[in-house]
């Protein structure tokens, strides 16, 4: 049986694992970092590697005789995968490494794209920070270079200098490369464009309302799509993705790019993702909106084949939210009533830390409790069965 290699062990791999193993290959699972890895158990085997060591990763391919590596939700770990994928030639159709560089890392694509993005600058020093920062205008946002999830992401509100100081050391220690960026937060309308490239042919599936957490941390916390945003604004996000992939040199793959609209509507972008999006929208939304299985497509890129190109839309209004808690605490139990699943069309409920653990109040995507999605046959049913479900749970912990 070929393998095919899942880096990540977060919950976002478990339904990339199970659709590896649908399509007859061995699921080989990757990570590190927290207690017993969440996707562990739905692996064929796992191993304890870090998804950014890519000389580890090339190692551990070739015993395997790995035909192909993917993820989903982890931009990082997309450099390894076309390190690796380079190295021993697996596929022509996986982004190339320097792009992939230039992808993920925001110093480097804010060199390459400036004019799509929030004013602002990259430094690796807190005084460099200090005399740049003059230059911008608050509420601004700083957060690692190269990080992900929401980790090290602080909106600072006014200059104060002890918050900055604050909010620039975490970021720092977030990042890997230590390179902090600092831009200008744009307080508008957040959403992420979702999109597959097939030999350079762009096809956008998604522009996705975002809720996002309230300052100081930036959190998705719901998606919807398709969007409310005007016709006028929806051309304009359109053009902003083609002109980003195209600049970054993206021939073949998916795209994560998270925008915001500023005061003159005008869409900004603040992350660039060359992967698919976490959650549930890349793995059940897009595939029942489009009667495209998208993680189908993203697997035969990896091992070197042609996926078919995606169809028109069915017309329906798609969404899922996050749970989160608003303490900390021991989980005793998360709690909704079977009858509210009907009654709001709720779909795809997945607990994501297991009862008995330990959790921590809103800062960062690992804070997420549950998701969950519905669909509708307009945007405001939808957001009402999101609202109303999510209205309805209840969080216990053992006190």
């Amino acid at each position: 049986m070929k393998t095919i290699i899942i880096l990540g062990l977060t919950y976002n791999q478990i339904p990339l694992i199970e659709k590896v193993k649908e399509l007859g290959y061995r699921a080989v699972a990757i990570g590190v970092g927290g207690t017993e890895p969440v996707a562990a158990a739905y692996a064929d085997s796992w191993f304890s590697i870090d998804t950014s060591d890519k000389e580890a990763v090339l190692e551990l391919a070739i015993k395997e005789k790995a035909v192909g590596l993917i993820t989903c939700g982890t931009s990082t770990a997309m450099c390894t995968i076309a390190y690796v994928t380079e190295k021993l030639k697996l596929s022509d159709k996986v982004i190339a490494y320097d792009v992939s560089l230039n992808a993920v890392y925001k110093n480097r694509f804010r060199k390459i794209i400036p004019e799509l993005l929030p004013k602002g600058f990259f430094c690796s020093t807190l005084d460099d920070a200090i005399i740049k920062s003059d230059n911008l205008s608050f509420p601004i946002i700083i957060k690692p270079a190269d990080g992900g999830g929401g980790k090290g992401v602080t909106i600072v509100q006014n200059n104060n200098k002890k918050e900055f100081e604050k909010a620039y050391n975490h970021a720092y220690n977030y990042s890997y490369n230590k390179s902090v960026v600092i831009e200008e937060f744009i307080d508008g309308q957040v959403f992420g464009a979702e999109s597959i490239i097939i030999n350079g042919e762009i096809y956008l599936l998604a522009i996705a309302d975002k809720i996002i957490s309230p300052p100081p941390h930036c959190v998705t916390l719901g998606v919807a799509f398709p969007s409310k945003l005007s016709e006028a604004i929806t051309k304009k996000i359109k053009k902003v993705n083609s002109r980003a992939i195209n600049k970054l040199g993206i021939k073949w793959g998916m795209t994560h790019i998270d925008m915001a609209i500023n005061s003159t509507e005008e869409p900004k972008i603040f992350d660039i993702g060359p992967r698919m999006a976490g959650g549930l929208i890349a793995s059940k939304l897009i595939p029942e909106a489009y009667d495209y299985d998208f993680y189908k497509a993203a697997i035969q890129l990896s091992i070197g084949a042609t996926p078919e190109t995606p169809k028109s839309s069915n017309g329906l209004f798609y969404g899922s939210r996050f749970i989160t808690s608003s303490r900390t605490g021991i989980l005793k139990n998360i709690i909704y009533k079977s009858e509210d699943i009907k009654k709001y069309n709720i779909e795809n409920i997945r607990q994501l830390v297991l009862n008995g653990a330990e959790i921590s109040n809103l800062k960062d995507d690992s804070s997420r409790l549950m998701i969950f999605s519905s669909k509708a046959f307009s945007y405001e049913e939808l957001i009402s069965n999101l609202d109303n479900f999510s209205n309805n749970i209840k969080i216990e912990f053992n006190e």
